[in-house]
């Protein structure tokens, strides 16, 4: 994974601010407009609150509600003297109150609307930014990684969206409901108000205290889980052809299976744990009241008529306040579950900006070919990791424009390397790599990569139509199908392509399982051939066809000879034969290079084996 470094504590408000600087500037000023709209909407609700205890208190004691300082202002300020009776008082609070709730909850949908907008744009944020992240990062990095863990990795953006700053932005915001209403209880009843607030606040922080440690256990092992289950799941997939012929299949169920139980007591812990508050502070809440109505009756001998308004505004207050508390402490609970998930990403993130991107360029207008005349390696180096032994040392190469370069030599030899480092997908440690005496790097490895066609040993064919697999990477109207059908007549794929139910409409499955191993490959020299380059690779490209058809892609090979630049890694010798050269790979050196007779006769003599 390469991650080791997220493992380190972090509070909350770290990982948050940590994601915030992240953002880009208009996403960072929206998310502060809508935690002032949560904040609104918490508002609104705690006024609605109190008109509707109010309104219940006119109801149950009107006389009172009438010598109310709040209701002699209000009908001095309004000029409404019908306040000041009881008809006129109930006539008014009723068309307040519906107006009220209804004002609330057009305003609550409108935030919750927004809210939903900008958090799927945050997703989408996330996802890009990683995916890019991921696409920029050099290939060697690739190389060191897990493939699930990267897809993994950008599924995890709706952790950070919905259940980390969303549940942030929902605690500020009912913590700030909470704080109000406690606020206006203490105004207009201060002792009892009191009472409820160090029974709701002691017990909310005990729950909170009690939780949170285990919480951040069960979070850290249900990522691990998750990610182990998605691991064993995605090797079983991705080589299901070993998985059945070795009878594998027991044990990798059995994997999954041993986690997700694992997983299953975790996630039902988590579950259990973030529904408590909710049962216990349920239970405090009639304790409160019922202890406030002891409490008012027979310890400040208050009037039944009094104690019944107060009653009414408690039992309001808690309508509003025991979800409110529930919900930030169910936050709390949801922000620590997602806390290692949102570190994971944070991880990669960071290795993102720690690691020099390449370029990724806009389709545009096409520049000159900086390929003129020659490629040459200069004293070059190469070794994938600091602790390694070298791979190459001193490889000295010329290849020249127009001709057809054969590469042999045993496996291991670095054949594959070499035109990893021809392709610029490598760097070298030492030495360059030149294109006409310009030195090979990053400013124009873009450049230099769309005039080179790539066909790979096993090549990649994804769940697609034919002509999709071909074009790859050009979608609907911009692929031209005229040239498509071209360049499978060039690979040689005339005698299946007819036999295809919809032709190169055709869904040819995930890895091509439709096709055999030599239709994929001639798939893969097709593709390489649509987007017309000036330099074309075959890395044992015609290892996995018959004769036949080996006889015919050979012969597609070299129609292209003197047109465009060919380098032909060889696991068939008779591939190479008719190169202009052949260069003999060998202990990470150059051993030699010539002409094909000669090369493949010595190498042949060595007892050499491609």
């Amino acid at each position: 994974m390469g991650n080791a470094k997220i493992e380190v504590k972090s509070s909350t408000w770290g990982v948050f601010r940590r994601l915030y600087k992240r953002f880009p500037p208009l996403m960072r000023k929206q998310l502060w407009v809508l935690l002032l709209l949560m904040v609104l909407k918490a508002v609104f609700e705690t006024g609605t609150m109190g008109v509707v205890a109010f309104f219940a208190a006119a109801i149950s004691n009107p006389e009172t509600v009438l010598e109310s300082p709040y209701v002699i202002t209000a009908a001095d300020w309004t000029g409404m003297e019908s306040l000041l009776t009881i008809k006129g008082l109930i006539i008014f609070l009723s068309i307040l109150v519906p107006s009220m709730v209804i004002v609330k909850n057009v305003f609550k949908s409108l935030v919750t609307f927004s809210t939903a907008r900008y958090f799927a744009r945050m997703e989408a944020f996330l996802a890009e930014y990683v995916l890019k992240g991921f696409l920029t990062l050099p290939y060697h990095w690739h190389l060191m990684q897990n493939s699930a863990a990267l897809v993994y990795a950008i599924e995890m953006r709706k952790n950070i969206g919905r259940d980390f700053i969303h549940r942030i932005l929902k605690l500020l915001s009912d913590a700030l409901m909470v704080l109000i209403m406690f606020l206006t209880l203490l105004v207009l009843q201060p002792y009892v108000s009191l009472f409820v607030i160090i029974l709701f606040g002691g017990s909310g922080y005990l729950i909170y205290y009690s939780i949170k440690r285990v919480l951040s256990r069960s979070a850290k092992q249900c990522k691990e889980l998750e990610l182990k289950i998605n691991h064993e799941a995605t090797k079983a997939i991705h080589g299901i052809k070993d998985v059945k012929i070795n009878g594998r299949e027991i044990s990798f169920l059995s994997n999954v299976k041993d986690n997700a139980g694992v997983l299953s007591r975790h996630f039902g812990l988590y579950k259990f744990l973030e529904l408590s508050p909710n049962v216990i502070l349920e239970s405090v809440g009639f304790i409160m009241l019922t202890a406030s109505i002891c409490f008012m009756l027979f310890y400040f001998d208050e009037s039944t008529l009094k104690v019944s308004g107060t009653i009414a505004l408690l039992a309001v207050a808690a309508w509003k306040c025991l979800p409110a508390i529930e919900r930030i402490i169910a936050s709390i609970s949801v922000t620590k579950y997602s806390l290692p998930f949102v570190l994971e990403v944070i991880g990669f993130m960071e290795e993102i900006e720690a690691h020099e991107l390449e370029q990724i360029e806009e389709a545009g207008e096409e520049t000159e070919s900086p390929f003129q005349r020659d490629l040459v390696f200069e004293d070059v180096w190469f070794r994938y990791q600091v602790d390694q032994e070298y791979l190459f040392k001193e490889v000295n190469l010329t290849i020249r424009k127009g001709e057809t370069l054969g590469i042999i030599g045993n496996s291991g030899a670095g054949k594959s390397t070499l035109v990893d480092l021809i392709i610029a997908l490598l760097y070298p440690q030492k030495g360059r790599v030149l294109i006409d005496g310009v030195p090979l790097g990053r400013e124009n490895l873009r450049q230099w990569r769309k005039r080179v066609g790539y066909v790979a040993q096993t090549p990649y064919i994804f769940d697609g139509t034919l002509a999709e697999n071909i074009a790859f990477g050009v979608a609907g109207p911009e692929m031209d199908r005229a040239w498509i059908e071209k360049c499978c007549h060039m690979a040689s794929m005339d005698d299946f392509i007819h036999r295809l139910s919809h032709g190169i409409d055709t869904h040819i499955g995930e890895r091509g399982i439709r096709l055999s191993g030599g239709q994929q490959q001639r798939v893969a020299i097709a593709r390489a051939l649509y987007h017309m380059p000036e330099v074309m690779i075959f890395d044992e490209a015609t290892s996995s066809l018959d004769t036949n058809s080996e006889r015919k892609i050979k012969n597609t090979i070299y129609s292209l000879k003197g047109e465009r630049t060919l380098i032909i890694i060889a696991h068939r010798l008779t591939t190479v034969e008719d190169c202009d050269r052949v260069v003999w790979l060998a202990d990470g050196k150059i051993k030699k290079v010539g002409r094909p007779g000669e090369i493949i006769a010595e190498f042949t003599g060595s007892a050499g084996v491609c």
